[in-house]
């Protein structure tokens, strides 16, 4: 039953355009996307995904909760926030690791 409800490694995979294709809707830049190798258990994998957003602050949030109500990112931890300036334009550069639990097959 718990491996029905895992998404497949494939699933994961076109994870990076989902977001990207949020963040172009949202005008926030996905500026790192970087997938590790992650942590086998049991019958799944955990893999952690660092990202990098440049945005406005609100935008920024907005991303944020969008995230947080997808299926495939479960986890968000080690957060860091900092302004730059972007053509003296200030933007928010946010880091984060998002943790996505996928099935694997053959286990």
């Amino acid at each position: 039953m718990k491996k029905k409800q895992l998404p497949s490694e494939d699933s994961l995979n076109k994870l990076l355009v989902k977001v990207t294709q949020l963040g172009e809707k949202r005008n926030v830049d996905i500026v790192h996307f970087k997938v590790s190798e992650g942590k086998v258990n049991d019958f799944y994998k955990e893999i952690p995904m660092h990202f990098r957003f440049r945005g406005g602050l609100w935008e920024t949030m907005d991303m944020f909760g969008t995230l947080q109500n997808m299926l495939q990112i479960v986890d968000i931890k080690n957060m860091s926030f900092k302004v730059v300036n972007d053509d003296n334009t200030p933007r928010l550069l946010s880091s984060f690791i998002g943790s996505s639990y996928v099935y694997i097959d053959g286990l």
